[in-house]
């Protein structure tokens, strides 16, 4: 029973992965790198900007978070959600709550597409009394992929 669960959790984690690799577009994105996007890691109630400094990105708060535990097997991975703010010279502050699994996933603001990646740690895991840290994906002129 317990193997059969197992097999179960796989074949689920593998149709979940194939889905989430595959591209509308019919190709793979270009990478980050060229498409002029920033990825930053944001630390709980700090802020971090780009080496230009053209915005700045706050980790507000930890909203929720219902993951699967690493150590667990699960029926759904859950959903971590982040109150993140972003903020440029020009247009000042725009917030929101950017989910892992659920929607929104990103938010736009300023000519910028802020998409949330990770949220560690993850439940479960030995570091987790460490502090919330979120790694973000910030798109200049267009959508975060």
């Amino acid at each position: 029973m317990k193997s059969t669960m197992v097999n179960v959790a796989i074949a689920c984690f593998l149709v979940v992965s194939a889905c989430t690799a595959s591209t509308s577009g019919g190709g793979t994105p270009p990478p980050a790198a060229a498409r002029g996007d920033d990825t930053l890691s944001v630390a709980l109630g700090e802020r971090a900007s780009p080496p230009d400094g053209s915005y700045t990105v706050r980790f507000v708060r930890l909203v929720a978070d219902s993951r699967c535990a690493a150590n667990v097997v699960c029926v759904w991975q859950g959903d971590a959600a982040v109150r993140l703010e972003i903020a440029t010279p020009q247009a000042g502050a725009v917030e929101g709550t950017l989910h892992t699994t659920l929607e929104p996933k990103t938010l736009d603001a300023s000519g910028y597409t802020l998409s949330l990646l990770d949220v560690a740690p993850h439940p479960g895991t030995s570091d987790s009394t460490r502090g919330a840290r979120v790694i973000v994906r910030v798109a200049r002129g267009g959508a975060a992929k």
